[in-house]
């Protein structure tokens, strides 16, 4: 997995969970949405 995942320094970031972050897939399922990728 090296291969594929590059290294990265992580850092601290804000974010809300909220209703305008779900989303429900064709099948029904649901989502949810990461604003910061």
């Amino acid at each position: 997995m090296d291969n594929w995942i590059p290294d990265f320094t992580p850092v601290l970031i804000h974010g809300d969970l909220w209703i305008g972050n779900t989303h429900r897939c064709a099948d029904g399922q649901p989502t949810l949405i990461d604003p910061t990728v």
